[in-house]
């Protein structure tokens, strides 16, 4: 699946509350991103919708060393998103 002609869906990283992240590839700038996803159609209150972008936002203004980097923020169709640096975790323990 592609995301906004953008974002190639390469795995799930894992679901919560607000939605499911995604281990995606840029197909603009070459790299892994992790792709932050909320569903956005008619059933979802936009207060979540809302809530979501603030979050974006909020995350961008940060510069830290334990905060994940945030690219972009967009929304196609019924699916809201957020582009974040990519972290591998090392599962060898």
């Amino acid at each position: 699946m592609i995301i906004n002609g953008r974002y190639e869906i390469r795995d799930q990283i894992g679901t919560g509350s607000m939605g499911t992240v995604y281990r995606a590839h840029d197909l603009q700038l070459d790299r892994e991103v992790a792709l932050k996803t909320i569903r956005t159609g008619m059933d979802v209150e936009p207060e979540i919708r809302e809530r979501f972008f603030r979050e974006a936002r909020a995350c961008a203004r940060l510069q830290h060393p334990s905060i994940i980097t945030v690219y972009d923020l967009g929304e196609e169709k019924s699916i809201a998103y957020i582009d974040r640096k990519s972290t591998r975790l090392n599962s060898s323990h």
